[in-house]
């Protein structure tokens, strides 16, 4: 091993390879344990960044029956004891993706999740900026096409998904708004709405017809004996051990805006009148600049006028363009329970104003009839008929100027019991009442049925797949990618023609492609910065989890080249045509082609590497480090898929944890968990080792302490390597044996530690 100039200690300990990254930007992102520290490599023991990464809620896939928690597809999830997240993944993205002209820092962890980064360059602190949930966005496509098993194909399909897709709700969102999985999917899905609306739409006209029918027969009842005896029991609900009675309140919510309020604002296409959720993020001379939601791609933040319009009823209510969140009022899932009933008829009347949460807005329209447990509502403007779930349905707010509030009618459902047991009516200190420790327990079981009336009953097979298909496993960011001026697709709104892609592979073998689009503009100011992701592809890559990717964009065609490895050891290359995968306009799904399929030696394939030589602008050198140590290195010409030679060799004794090609494919470095880090030259069709350099360029750092300090027998294991801009610097970070250190004084600060060695003139 090389001398090394510089080297400090980190608090934690890596567990996965490739714990190490380099940025653009001249920045080193180190995950350990549950945290990410990002360092100054010309200050390794100045000031540094954290990513500090925090447990979440499980993801509400649905649940397994009780008899079928013992199949042995389960025993992993039964098995699963890990409670404090962890980094498994790391990628650093190209320079000028960030809001500030920065790079974006993606972080996978154990349990699956994956989450985009930013520095934090206009508030003053030491922690990074979580800006982007990808597998909220994944898990919110996954929902609205309710884990179809079409995605489930053959290795080697790739799923095009089109650029008029737009809608993914987060796992936030769904949890927090209640939404039944069948609910959510015909939310988000707006094509599939209209389908099933067109569809049965004479139906559900003719069931409102026969309903009303006898509700005006239950009507006329009701009014000849308002005692309710036996004549009327036919036609009229009455009470039984189950029934459900309906009642309505009124709640009113303040018109009162400030700093950091979340509103709603009215936008306006056409005839279409529907509300968006923001935030309020900053207010001067009667206007307020809203930040939107990143899930509505698009909106646009902006100003907006606070003053209000004339204290007169809809005129009022109709000169407002915001007003607070009004999250409140949603009809109750179970209100077909007393459909047949004269209440819901007194509550749902047709042709009622109504709100319908629809493509993540409350889109107006008016309600049209009932049928199976499904409410029929009619969107003004060009929206159409929709068929929806009561719960995303509520009935429209109303202005009362007088108290300069919006009212909002809450429709409650209550459950009437008769039986023998039940505990007789009390004399309370306010009136007559119930006994109250079971008005309690009522409303706990009631809380306890709405918390869990999302999941629903799967197989262990059909869970163990949801599963697989929300767990991540790697990410990795392609290079820039520019796209000719002469496309015809560049010229729609919002649309850039420099991008980047993130892969992130998983458990199910898919990796699923998001593209970032370059901001027009950057900004260090205090205002609202966010970072768009459009899903646009995704492929089943391997039968077996995804373990490594590597990226090349080849300069001689407007193509890319994807390796792949997985836990089976075998490696894959891809090759992709970068307009079909970028470009929002729809195309056929073969913008991603298997080119050669590479069978290596046994054993889960750790890391990859792959890299186009500029003097040979058609060959493609790959490095795949394996699990038993093994470093395989292979030529692919592109043209043909033809492998020129295939080397492997006995490189280290222990999983190979990083590899880097440098100085244009003549260098290779790897390193390996048995704490050794090697120097290859490619020479013809193998590889030879050789020395580092052995003595590293003068470099100011503080002389009172130097990299002597930390002695090299203290380290366990090496978790990765990661190259400088320009090759000339070597960063690598070990694990710390703690029997080796004061268990007093240093166990608990010196985990790890990142070391840096000079590179330059290996090759000459």
């Amino acid at each position: 091993m090389g001398s090394r100039f510089d080297a400090t200690y980190l608090s934690a300990s890596p567990c996965y390879p490739n714990a190490i990254a380099w940025s653009e930007e001249n920045l080193l992102a180190v995950g350990s344990g549950h945290v990410v520290t990002v360092l100054n490599p010309s200050s390794l023991s100045g000031p540094r960044g954290w990513i500090t990464l925090r447990s979440r809620p499980p993801v509400q896939i649905g649940v397994v029956k009780r008899q079928d928690l013992l199949a042995p597809c389960l025993l992993p999830t039964c098995l699963t004891r890990d409670t404090r997240p962890c980094v498994r993944s790391m990628s650093w993205s190209h320079q000028g993706l960030a809001p500030n002209s920065g790079c974006l820092l993606a972080v996978c962890t154990i349990d699956g999740n994956v989450k985009l980064y930013r520095a934090p360059f206009c508030d003053f602190r030491a922690e990074w900026v979580d800006v982007l949930d990808i597998s909220d966005k994944l898990y919110g496509y996954y929902l609205s096409v309710n884990f179809e098993e079409i995605l489930n194909g053959s290795t080697g399909h790739f799923h095009k998904i089109g650029g008029q897709y737009q809608t993914i709700l987060s796992t936030s969102a769904v949890q927090d708004r209640g939404f039944s999985l069948q609910a959510t999917k015909k939310a988000c899905v707006k094509e599939d709405l209209r389908r099933v609306s067109r569809d049965s739409k004479n139906r559900m006209d003719e069931n409102h017809d026969d309903n009303s029918d006898e509700d005006d027969d239950d009507d006329d009842s009701d009014d000849d004996d308002d005692d309710g005896d036996a004549n009327n029991a036919e036609n009229c609900v009455q009470p039984s051990e189950n029934s459900t009675t309906i009642s309505t309140e009124l709640a009113l919510i303040p018109c009162m805006f400030s700093e950091g309020t979340s509103v709603e604002v009215l936008k306006h296409e056409s005839s279409q009148r529907f509300w968006i959720n923001g935030k309020i993020v900053r207010i001067s001379e009667g206007k307020a600049f809203v930040h939107f939601a990143e899930a509505i791609e698009e909106q646009h933040d902006g100003w907006f006028s606070l003053k209000f319009g004339p204290d007169k009823g809809k005129e009022a209510a109709s000169s407002f363009n915001m007003r607070p969140t009004l999250d409140l009022g949603r009809l109750p899932n179970e209100i077909y329970l007393v459909e047949h009933s004269k209440e819901v008829m007194e509550v749902l009347v047709k042709g009622q104003l109504v709100e319908a949460w629809v493509d993540n807005r409350w889109i107006e329209g008016a309600f049209l009839g009932t049928s199976d447990a499904q409410l029929l509502i009619d969107l003004h403007g060009d929206y159409g008929r929709f068929i929806l779930s009561p719960e995303n349905v509520r009935l429209m707010p109303i202005w009362i100027p007088d108290e300069n509030s919006w009212q909002i009618t809450v429709v409650k459902l209550r459950k009437m019991t008769t039986s023998l047991h039940d505990v007789p009516d009390v004399k309370c200190a306010t009136g007559t009442g119930r006994n109250i420790n079971q008005d309690k327990r009522k409303e706990s079981s009631r809380k306890r049925h709405e918390e869990n009336a999302f999941p629903t009953s799967l197989s262990a097979e059909e869970y163990v797949f949801r599963s697989n298909l929300l767990s991540s496993l790697v990410v990795s960011w392609s290079p820039m990618l520019h796209l000719s001026t002469n496309l015809g697709a560049v010229a729609i709104s919002g649309f850039s023609k420099t991008c980047a892609l993130l892969a992130v592979g998983g458990k199910c073998g898919k990796i699923s492609f998001w593209r970032f689009n370059e901001p027009n503009s950057y900004t260090v100011d205090q205002c609202p910065v966010s970072v768009d992701a459009t899903l646009v592809g995704i492929l089943q890559a391997h039968t077996s989890w995804v373990t490594a990717i590597s990226w090349v964009v080849l300069e001689s065609a407007p193509k890319f080249l994807l390796a792949t490895g997985s836990c089976d050891g075998c490696v894959k290359l891809w090759l992709g045509d970068i307009e079909g995968m970028v470009t929002p306009k729809e195309v056929n799904d073969d913008c991603v082609c298997l080119l050669r399929e590479v069978i290596v030696a046994a054993g889960p394939v750790s890391v990859l590497s792959c890299v186009a030589p500029s003097k040979s602008p058609n060959e493609i050198l790959l490095a795949v480090g394996k699990g038993s140590g093994l470093l395989e290195v292979l030529s692919c010409d592109i043209s043909s898929g033809e492998i020129k030679f295939n080397r492997q060799f006995n490189a280290h004794d222990q999983v190979v944890t990083g590899v880097a090609w440098a100085f244009d494919g003549h260098c290779l470095y790897s390193c390996s968990q048995d704490n050794s880090v090697h120097c290859w030259i490619l020479q013809a069709d193998t590889l030879c080792l050789v020395h580092f350099p052995l003595n590293s360029p003068s470099l100011a750092y503080d002389s009172k302490r130097t990299s002597s300090e930390i002695p090299r027998h203290i380290f366990d294991s090496c978790y990765g390597l990661a190259l400088s801009p320009g090759n000339l610097v070597l960063g690598v970070v070990h694990s710390v044996d703690t029997a080796l250190v004061d268990p007093m004084y240093e166990s608990r600060a010196q985990r790890a530690a990142v070391e840096l060695i000079w590179t330059g003139g290996t090759c000459t």
